[in-house]
């Protein structure tokens, strides 16, 4: 007698559509060599991909003599290492329990309890098709993955005098102001500047700018 089970999940990814290939979930435990890749499959249109492990087949030998027998596996997503830019990874981590049972009548059936990051096992209902009985991870999305743009900008200001040189105690402030509403700008007092006559090159430096979204944004810098 034998039974073959699979598990599935879902993953999305918030803040941009994303390319089936970009990331990879693992399944790790008995009858497998390793960490085995899952199949992940892009919906068109939206920001979710169905995830599909391998099957497992458990047969009479695998009970080795009992009635019943548990096997633990290990389900999660393989950190890129920051191969992706702007992309946070999900740590979550499954614990998938597979119970067999020699039913005495010639079948073997399988009992599924999944724990998510260490927390209460759930029991979970597997839907069977062609003698695989498939279970899924959540009711809803497994893993969520999100995407965020951001770039960093230092704007300067040069300080020129004609008709006399710079004396010892000149100094002149100016200040950078957002014209465009929302427009980022330095965090603290970044947004003035002081030159004086010791300034190298007699150019200031306003803040670092944080932009997190695209968008076009105008600034004004006046002397004051």
């Amino acid at each position: 007698a034998s039974t073959t089970v699979q598990f599935t999940g879902t993953k999305g990814l918030t803040g941009r559509n994303f390319d089936a290939d970009e990331f990879t979930f693992t399944i790790s435990g008995p009858k497998l060599t390793g960490d085995v890749e899952a199949t992940v499959t892009k919906n068109a249109g939206d920001q979710l991909a169905n995830i599909t492990f391998p099957e497992i087949t458990y047969t009479d030998e695998d009970l080795q003599g009992a009635v019943s027998k548990e096997f633990t596996y290990t389900i999660k997503e393989k950190d890129g290492g920051g191969l992706i830019n702007g992309v946070t990874y999900d740590d979550t981590e499954y614990t998938v329990t597979v119970t067999v049972t020699n039913t005495g009548t010639g079948t073997l059936t399988p009992a599924v309890k999944v724990s998510k990051d260490g927390a209460a096992a759930v029991s979970v209902t597997g839907t069977t098709a062609n003698n695989v009985t498939t279970y899924p991870l959540t009711n809803d999305t497994t893993f969520t993955n999100s995407y965020t743009e951001s770039g960093k900008l230092t704007l300067k200001v040069g300080k020129t005098i004609e008709g006399r040189n710079w004396l010892e105690n000149d100094s002149f402030g100016f200040t950078l102001a957002a014209l465009t509403d929302g427009a980022p700008m330095p965090a603290g007092n970044g947004n003035q500047v002081t030159i004086s006559t010791g300034t190298a090159g007699h150019i200031g430096s306003f803040g670092e700018i944080e932009y997190t979204a695209d968008g076009t944004f105008y600034y004004q810098i006046t002397e004051t």
